[in-house]
């Protein structure tokens, strides 16, 4: 029976790299799209009447100067330092109590290449298709 070598693991590790590295969409754009003014973000709140159950100031989105996204919107997120952009639908907005900092709570989107369950991947997905996934986070605006 042959002893595992340094070698295999040394492979797994770059093939787990790889996957890390690869996981978003790649994109060849300016670091800023928003300009280079620094606009603080602004809440946008509900407009509709609400029942005695309901928040009557609830946030359904967030502007910052022009910009503007809202609840249910669909959004790439630069990852530092590099040119991939994760994609993730806006599902809810919050601020922290303790510091008022602002943020939005995503639902990820993953590529072809993120799935790695065989009996769940697609044999038929196409290089430019993305597929919604149960995982959530909350990320800073």
């Amino acid at each position: 029976m042959p002893h595992k070598t340094s070698e295999s693991s040394a492979a797994k590790v770059a093939k787990a790299r790889q996957w890390l590295h690869t996981g978003g969409i790649a994109r060849e754009d300016s670091d800023d799209e928003l300009g280079l003014e620094d606009h603080p973000w602004e809440w946008i709140y509900s407009k509709e009447t609400s029942t005695d159950d309901e928040d009557p100031d609830q946030i359904v989105g967030a502007r910052m100067g022009d910009f503007q996204c809202n609840v249910g919107d669909c959004c790439l997120l630069k990852a530092e330092g590099t040119n991939e952009a994760w994609v993730g639908i806006i599902c809810a907005f919050e601020e922290d109590e303790e510091d008022g900092a602002k943020a939005a709570n995503f639902m990820w989107f993953s590529t072809e290449k993120e799935i790695r369950n065989k009996q769940k991947k697609r044999t038929d997905a196409l290089p430019n298709e993305i597929y919604i996934t149960p995982a959530w986070d909350v990320n800073p605006l």
